[in-house]
Order: C-alpha cells, then structure tokens, then sequence
C-alpha cells in the first residue's frame, strides 16, 4: 500500500507523465523508502539509488473462477539449434534463449473482462555508506498486491487504512501499456517494438535520441504487471538483444526461495547496474533486481555486486474482478 500508491499518486489525470513528473515520482518513492528504513534502523537517510523491481512464477490452484498463468508463449520464431545445445554465456545467448523456451510455454489469453492479479515481493536495503552506496543486509522485505484490468489501463489495490479497494492509475513502466488488450497491440517484431518505444519517447521528451537505460528501467516494470501475449513476449525477449552494454551474472540465489537464476544486466544509473533474472533452468522470467556497479575512481565506499533493491513477483492469476483472491 506503500510505494507502489506514491509513484501512481503522482499522475491524477490521464495525459502522459512528464519526464520530470516521472522522475519526481520515482525520487519520492525510494526517498520515501528509505525515510522508513532509516527510521527502524538509526542510520541515516541516504539519497534513494534503488528502485524496486521483480520476479515471475509460483502458481497457485484456480479459485473463485480464476485463470492461474502457467508461463510465457512467444511466436515459433526461433530453432534450437546447436546455439541452445548448452548454457549461454553471453547476454544475447541467455536473452535469445528465454525467448526460445518461452516459446514452447502454453499460453491462454484472458477474457475482457477479467483482471490480472499479481503479487510481488520487494527487498530493499536498509544500511547506506555515506556516498550513498547500500552496504549488505539486513534487508527490509513488504509484500504487495494489485489487480490490473484486462480491457483497459485501470489498477485497483486495497488502501492500507481503510482496508478498501481503490482504483488507481498505474504508469511505471510507461509508455508500455500492462493492460492485455493494449499489451496486445504492441509491435511484434524487436525492431518494431524498439522503434515504437522511441517514437513515444520523443513524443513525450521532444526530439533526440532516448536513453537506452530508460527502455530497460520501462521493460523491466513491463514484464512485472503484463504477461504479453506469444509474439509481443518474444519481441521484448529479443529486443533486449539490441540494448548495448548488457554483461551475464550466473548462480544467483539471494531471495529466489530456493531457485538459481543467470542475470543480465545493464549499467541504469552511475555506479548502479540493473539485472533481468531468469531461472537458469527453464530460463522462466522471474524478477528484476539493481546492485552496486563497477566502483568509480573515487567519491563512494559500496562494494560492487552488493544489492541495493528487487523486486520479485510471486504470483500471477486471472480473477473475474479486482479484489479477488484465489485460495
């Protein structure tokens, strides 16, 4: 109830978002954050450099008349191959890879008028330098829970006071829709999908080139609150694939409830470097999770690797209405 509510506080109406709204949005809700943590702690507040992400998976029986997700479909665009005999070890690999898996996944489009509930866990870091680099755990962990509507870009969640269902406008990963009849929409092809995702850009920041730090901030939240229908899963899968910079992290365990998963990650902000995780089995997209990057020269004290926020998402189920539970 918490700081998913202030980022979605931040646009009442239903015009795009400024990037300064945006980036105003995003401040407020990790300075707030980490006022808590310092709270509980005695440390000092530090300057929010971590942003919450996620994790996909843990499937529960259908209840109250529910559609559980049971994975990602993507277009039969891709041949194993000898390129999937073994693990990859390059970003392109990993990505081109999960597309592949993805793939053979079955896939189950929802009615119109059901709404996707996801539940997501949230690990941020409570111990700060004084360069405002986190240092490892203790970890503070909350829970949250959203339904997001099939037909149209509505999100409802419960108020944590009044204990009611609210609706609320859900713009994080914008300009990327996460309702399915707009995810449904999107461009299916990776260039084409790139090149939607600049035009809208432009649209909204002016002309010039957009940030390919941003499109990875914005896919990350996108895979959280949609499951893209075949062929728009694989044009995010491979899209990825184009975004420079990527390196491959392998046997990440920290939060994952027992799964091993291979990050691929790419440098968001200075000092900060930001993974998509996928289990390293299935190649199932599970998460989202910023770390300390390679350390400047001079001016922090972090230690690379060290995490600064995930986000996980534990479960993923079609209901007939916001508010709905499956047992």
């Amino acid at each position: 109830m918490n700081d998913m509510e202030t980022l979605r506080d931040a646009w009442a109406g239903t015009e795009p978002p400024s990037p300064t709204a945006r980036a105003n949005a995003r401040a407020a809700l990790l300075e707030r954050a980490a006022a808590a943590q310092s709270a509980e702690s005695g440390e000092p507040v530090p300057r929010v450099r971590a942003r919450r992400r996620d994790w996909t998976i843990g499937l529960t029986a259908a209840a109250v008349a529910a559609t559980v997700i049971t994975g990602f479909a993507v277009a039969p665009s891709l041949n194993r191959g000898e390129h999937f005999a073994a693990q990859p070890t390059t970003a392109k690999g990993v990505l081109e890879r999960a597309a592949y898996e993805a793939e053979h996944r079955p896939f189950k489009a929802p009615r119109p008028n059901q709404w996707l509930m996801v539940d997501t866990r949230v690990v941020l870091a409570t111990r700060w330098t004084k360069t405002n680099d986190a240092l490892p755990g203790p970890y503070k962990t909350s829970d949250d829970r959203l339904w997001y509507k099939v037909a149209d870009e509505r999100a409802a969640t419960v108020d944590p006071k009044s204990k009611k269902l609210v609706d609320r406008m859900s713009i994080a990963a914008y300009p990327f829709p996460h309702g399915y009849a707009n995810v449904a929409r999107l461009p299916t092809d990776p260039a084409g999908l790139i090149a939607w995702w600049k035009d809208k850009e432009r649209a909204t920041n002016g002309s010039g080139e957009p940030a390919w730090e941003l499109l990875v901030t914005q896919l990350g939240m996108f895979l959280m609150k949609s499951v893209p229908p075949p062929k728009v899963q694989a044009a995010v899968y491979l899209a990825m694939t184009r975004i420079p910079g990527a390196t491959v992290a392998t046997g990440i365990k920290d939060g994952l409830e027992g799964r091993t998963a291979v990050g691929v990650g790419w440098p968001t902000r200075p000092g900060v470097v930001q993974q998509i995780l996928f289990d390293s089995s299935t190649y199932t997209y599970l998460g989202t999770r910023d770390l300390n990057g390679p350390r400047p020269a001079s001016g922090t004290s972090g230690v690379e690797g060290t995490l600064l926020s995930a986000e996980f998402r534990t479960r993923a189920v079609y209901v007939d209405g916001p508010g709905q539970v499956p047992n």
